[in-house]
Parts: structure tokens; C-alpha cells; sequence
């Protein structure tokens, strides 16, 4: 192994103390840099408040839209001119209904149909005067008539009384109240004394299409909010930069490549992911809670404060979900999973997907499906990634290869080596056989030699044994 050139240590070498002042110093910075945003932000923030009121102001434009549509087709079934309700719906105009007094809309019309500067207001004995005559000259209609069924005081009813009253209402014991038979009487008496008005107006000027404060500091932290959110949108460069600054400190460097490589691509998807949430979720699913207010017929009054809390809370959910692909690849790459795992149990990960798509998103289905079908698609290209993205190389990679080609050299040689001495060992291995084998050949000619010189040796004395006996005879 070659001895590295390039001190890898040379730059990240710091006591503990030395880290401690640098975090102190990055730490001063950021504070810093986001404390001047924030200022700069309160010149921007009412500016910065009507971008967040945008979705919520189309959502209500939309629904007072469709209720207007209903009562124009109402007044055009009633006799209203259709070209003119339609000109006036076209044009953007909410309808509203007024009723007006018969006789004040006659002396509206004798005075050049109210074009008269009011008079100053009379005072003493020309105030009674002026009374007097009025009361003279009164029509009938404006004369108080006193009414055939005055309404009688109730009495007040005690706690007993009204859960009496609760358990009749369960049981439907109480009393029928006829209020069709009330309803057609007023409705009759108001025919009689006043005339129906149609007023348009401007639907972005109405009452209506506005959010809500219930407290009078509500506006002012909202003000404060808005700016502190601008305020931290424009700090973020200058405080990712001083984390980057203190945490390179302490990274090799091609640990410090992976950082070039990755997070451009983690804050293209985190901003990629909140701008689909404010230009392409905030519309659905504010149109979709807003059927419910029609459903039930409930009128929407929206408070700016709750609003903002779901403004901030959808499009970071959508960022931090983006980041799917890549933990899918750091996943892959420190060898947790495999490419043909994510394969394998792509249900699972569906499933998982769903489970991630409820827990970010608020309570309905429209948004959390306006999640999960994106995320489906990143899972793909999660998978894609972790196939063809290159795999860095660290600076040992070339000696780690010398010394990886020296080895397979060296075991090269000594497998020959071996080799050479088996095949040695071999031929001496049947040389030795061969010589063992002429050994025992030998061995075994000179025991038949023996064998047979004993047989001779046996045979002689045989013969000394037989001449022995003969010569006794």
C-alpha cells in the first residue's frame, strides 16, 4: 500500500474547545442574519399576508358564486329580465335583496328620487311644529295600527320546567306550533307595505369574501407573523450557509462531495413539494370543505389566525414528504436495503405511503390523495435513483485497487508456487511408490530364494535322515 500523499486530517483537525467556539460563532450569525431579515420582512409583511389570504379569498369567491348563481336563477324563474341577471352575473356582481316602504319609495320618487340636500335639523318650538304636521299628514300605512294578536309576555321558566320541556320534546308531546300559518301572514303583510329591491354588487367588495378577527390584537400578531415568516424565507441561504460552514468543518473531503451532490436535490424537492401545495392543493381541498358549509347550510366565517396555521402546515408536510427518494437512496447506499428489496415489496411501501399521506396532510381525503399520488410516483423514481445514480468514490479508492491488485498478484504466485510443489511431491510421491514397489519385488525374490533354499536345506536332511537309517539296519 502506497503511503497518502494529501493529509486528509489537515483541515477538519480541531480540538473540542476550538468546535465549541466555532458552533458559538455560527450560532451568533444565524441569530443575525435572521433578526435582519425580520425587518426587512415588516416593510413586507401586509404585502406578504395578502399572497397567504389568496386561496382562502378564491375559496369563498367561489362558493358566494354558486350561491348567487342560485338566486339568479330564482329572480329569472320570478320574472327578472334574464339578459340583465346575466350581464350582472358575468360581470361579477353578487345580488342582494332589500325591501324598501311603499311610501317612502313614493316621496323618494316626487323629490327627483331622493336627489334633495337634507335640511339642518329643526329645533324647539319649530321641531314640535314640524312633528304636529307630520303626524297631520300621515298615511295609514305609516300610522301605527294596533295589532289584533298582541304578543303576551312569557313567563320565565324555571330549570324544571325546561327539562320538562326536553322530555316532551323526546317523547313529541309538545305542542304543534304552526309556523307556516305565521310565515304566510308576514310574508302577506310585507307584500302589502314594501317592495322587493335587487341590489348588485361587487363580490370582491363583499363582506362576505373577507376573513375574520375576534380579538383586537389578532391583526397585529398576524402582521408580526407574516413578517417572521418572510423574515426566515430570506435568512435561510445565509443560515444554511453558516451550517455548512461549521459542519465542513468536521467532514472529510469527499464526505464533503456527497453534501454538493444531495442537498441541491433535497431543497429542489422540498420546494418543489410547497409550491404544488400552493398552487395546486390549497384550491381542492379548500372547495372540498367548502361543500360541506353548503351541504349543511352553514355560512362560512373564517378567523386569519386559524387559516394560517393550515397555510403553514400543508406545504411543509408536501416538502418533507418530497424527500422520499432520498432516503430511499441513502437507505440503498449504506446497505440496509437492496434495489430488488424495494422491488419485492413495493405493496408495502404503497401501504406505508398512505400511512405518510394521513399523517401530513389535515383531515380529508382530498388532500391526502393529492399526496399519495405524487409519492407513488417519487417511490419509481426513488428506485430509479438508487439504479443509475454513481456511487462516489472516496480518495482511497486507487491504493485500496493497488493493494487489492498486489494481493491478487501475490496470491497468483503462491497458488503457482503451491502448484509446483504438488506436483513435486507428486513425482517423488511415485518415485517412492516405484522404489517401494522394486523394494517388495526384490524383498519378495529374496523370500522365495530363502523358501526354496530351505525346502533344499529340509530336502538334505531328509536324505541324511533316510542314510542315517540305512546304514543302522
Amino acid at each position: 500500500m502506497k503511503p497518502q500523499e494529501d493529509n486528509l486530517f489537515k483541515e477538519s483537525s480541531m480540538s473540542f474547545g476550538d468546535h465549541l467556539e466555532e458552533l458559538r460563532r455560527c450560532l451568533f450569525k444565524c441569530v443575525a442574519g435572521v433578526v435582519v431579515c425580520f425587518i426587512i420582512g415588516l416593510f413586507f409583511g401586509a404585502s406578504v399576508m395578502n399572497i397567504i389570504q389568496q386561496p382562502l379569498t378564491r375559496s369563498l369567491v367561489r362558493y358566494l358564486d354558486k350561491q348567487n348563481r342560485v338566486k339568479v336563477d330564482r329572480m329569472i324563474d320570478q320574472g327578472y329580465p334574464k339578459e340583465i341577471a346575466q350581464k350582472a352575473f358575468d360581470s361579477g356582481l353578487l345580488v342582494e335583496t332589500i325591501y324598501i316602504n311603499k311610501d317612502e319609495l313614493k316621496e323618494l320618487a316626487s323629490g327627483e328620487l331622493g336627489m334633495v340636500e337634507p335640511a339642518a335639523p329643526a329645533t324647539g318650538e319649530k321641531a314640535a311644529e314640524e312633528k304636529t304636521k307630520v303626524e297631520q299628514n300621515a298615511t295609514p300605512q305609516m300610522q301605527s295600527v294596533p295589532d289584533e294578536n298582541p304578543v303576551q309576555a312569557q313567563p320565565v321558566k324555571t330549570s324544571w320546567q325546561y327539562l320538562v320541556d326536553f322530555w316532551n320534546y323526546i317523547n313529541g308531546d309538545l305542542p304543534k306550533v304552526e309556523t307556516q300559518k305565521e310565515s304566510s301572514q308576514y310574508e302577506k303583510n310585507r307584500d302589502e307595505n314594501f317592495v322587493k329591491v335587487y341590489v348588485w354588487k361587487p363580490k370582491n367588495d363583499s363582506e362576505r369574501a373577507k376573513t375574520r378577527a375576534l380579538s383586537a390584537q389578532e391583526p397585529f400578531m398576524i402582521y408580526i407573523k407574516a413578517s417572521m415568516l418572510l423574515g426566515v424565507i430570506l435568512a435561510c441561504p445565509w443560515v444554511l450557509y453558516q451550517l455548512w460552514m461549521f459542519v465542513a468543518s468536521g467532514l472529510y473531503p469527499h464526505e464533503r462531495k456527497y453534501v454538493y451532490i444531495y442537498f441541491p436535490m433535497s431543497l429542489g424537492l422540498f420546494i418543489g413539494g410547497v409550491l404544488l401545495a400552493f398552487f395546486w392543493v390549497f384550491d381542492p381541498v379548500l372547495g372540498f370543505l367548502m361543500l360541506f358549509n353548503e351541504w349543511m347550510n352553514i355560512e362560512p366565517d373564517l378567523r386569519i389566525n386559524e387559516w394560517l396555521g393550515f397555510f403553514l402546515m400543508l406545504p411543509i408536510g408536501f416538502g418533507l414528504s418530497f424527500q422520499l427518494p432520498l432516503v430511499m437512496l441513502f437507505l440503498e447506499r449504506i446497505g440496509i436495503v437492496s434495489i430488488d428489496w424495494y422491488k419485492r415489496n413495493w405493496r408495502i411501501a404503497v401501504l406505508l405511503i398512505g400511512v405518510l399521506s394521513v399523517l401530513l396532510t389535515p383531515a380529508d381525503p382530498t388532500s391526502m390523495m393529492l399526496m399519495f399520488i405524487p409519492l407513488t410516483f417519487l417511490f419509481v423514481f426513488g428506485i430509479w435513483l438508487c439504479k443509475f445514480m454513481p456511487r462516489p468514490k472516496s480518495p482511497y479508492d486507487d491504493d485500496d485497487d493497488e493493494d487489492d491488485e498486489s494481493e491478487e498478484d501475490e496470491s497468483e504466485e503462491e497458488d503457482e508456487s503451491e502448484e509446483e510443489e504438488s506436483e513435486v511431491e507428486d513425482e517423488s510421491e511415485e518415485d517412492e511408490s516405484d522404489d517401494n514397489k522394486g523394494t517388495e519385488e526384490e524383498q519378495g525374490k529374496s523370500a522365495e530364494e530363502q523358501g526354496k533354499s530351505e525346502e533344499e536345506q529340509g530336502k538334505s536332511e531328509e536324505e541324511q535322515g533316510k542314510s542315517e537309517e540305512e546304514q543302522g539296519d
